[in-house]
């Protein structure tokens, strides 16, 4: 059916809220730009819609509609949440009680401290911003030559009752349970008989990510809950056009097919689902004024050449060439290696 055919179809309470929702994200975004974008995200869509066949531009309307846009003004918000709630929950009376550390070092600690007006930005806890930071410490302590600022840095982890773990986006949980893994092996170490819990304070989550945190006994507090995908749409919206669901599953399985598989981007080689509905085909339906997920749909993100294609929010990938595997390799042996935790506890405690 053409993208004509089925606009004479729509009723006019289902042509207002399609409407609606693309004004209430274009206004979305005009307060809080998109990688402060100068172009408005309607023109970006209507850039977006032309380069589309005509029979394709309805479900990418409806698709870019039901689209969940987080904005910095939201996400602040989310920050002064989570942090008034772990307050409360964990009786904190001040900041120096906690350890804040940030998950792929994303600036996530500054944003947070601004957000809450808290003091010591820049010298509360510094260097350690992440796992990765803390095991370079342990490393150079094993290797006989720490920086002499690590000397008092290390010394206050050790007064730090509480260990607190930022992320902005909880898709999976996947990433977020590694870290707070590797946060743990180190706790074994810095605190050998009294081990602290690692708290992570989430800006937004899916359940699926909040269920695989609670089966792992992680505990987490999330502030936005994502429930926007392609396989929730039928229960999401309840004034939604019964076709809508799968005339946009369709038009996600068709780009894949059209616009991924000669991307060359990694999803084209990652099986037919991944590439029609992003990473673990989760289907999301979800951007920040920072970034676009790659578990979101193509459609929203992937731009390409040929055919041309300039996606609304296009995605700026973290990370461009081959990860280093020391780390990992490193905490490997810490888990493993009872002998090398014991004599970094006894190294440190001398600190």
């Amino acid at each position: 059916m053409t993208a004509m055919a089925r606009q004479q179809r729509l009723t006019p309470r289902e042509r207002a809220w399609l409407t609606s929702r693309l004004h209430e994200l274009d206004a979305d975004e005009r307060r809080s730009p998109f990688r402060e974008s100068p172009v408005t995200v309607a023109s970006r869509i209507r850039r977006a819609l032309a380069d589309l066949p005509e029979e394709w531009r309805e479900p990418a309307r409806w698709l870019f509609a039901l689209t969940r846009y987080l904005s910095r003004p939201e996400l602040h918000r989310a920050w002064r949440s989570l942090w008034a709630t772990f307050q409360e929950q964990q009786a904190v009376r001040s900041p120096t009680e906690v350890l804040v550390l940030e998950l792929d070092r994303d600036t996530l600690r500054d944003d947070f401290y601004r957000a809450n007006c808290l003091p010591g930005r820049l010298d509360d806890n510094l260097p350690f911003r992440s796992s990765h930071d803390l095991a370079s410490a342990l490393w150079m302590v094993e290797a006989g030559r720490p920086p002499p600022e690590y000397a008092g840095a290390i010394r206050a982890l050790r007064t730090r009752s509480h260990w607190v773990l930022l992320a902005d986006l909880g898709l999976s949980g996947a990433s977020i349970a590694a870290e707070v893994d590797r946060l743990t092996t180190v706790q074994r170490i810095i605190h050998p008989l009294r081990p602290v819990r690692v708290t992570c304070l989430i800006q937004a989550a899916t359940d699926r990510a909040r269920e695989r945190l609670a089966a792992d006994s992680i505990g987490h507090i999330a502030a936005i809950r994502l429930v926007n995908s392609i396989s929730t749409l039928p229960v999401g919206y309840a004034d939604l056009p019964g076709e809508v669901p799968d005339a946009v599953t369709r038009f996600c399985r068709w780009f894949a097919d059209h616009h991924v598989a000669g991307s060359g981007h990694r999803l084209g080689g990652a099986g037919p689902d991944t590439a029609a509905f992003g990473r673990s085909a989760a289907g999301l339906l979800v951007v920040t004024h920072k970034n676009t997920p790659d578990s979101t749909v193509p459609p929203l993100w992937l731009s390409t050449h040929s055919p041309p294609y300039r996606a609304p929010f296009e995605r700026l990938e973290s990370r461009v060439g081959l990860g280093w595997t020391g780390r990992k390799e490193w905490y490997a042996r810490l888990r493993r290696d009872d002998a090398l935790r014991t004599r970094l506890s006894h190294l440190v405690s001398r600190m």
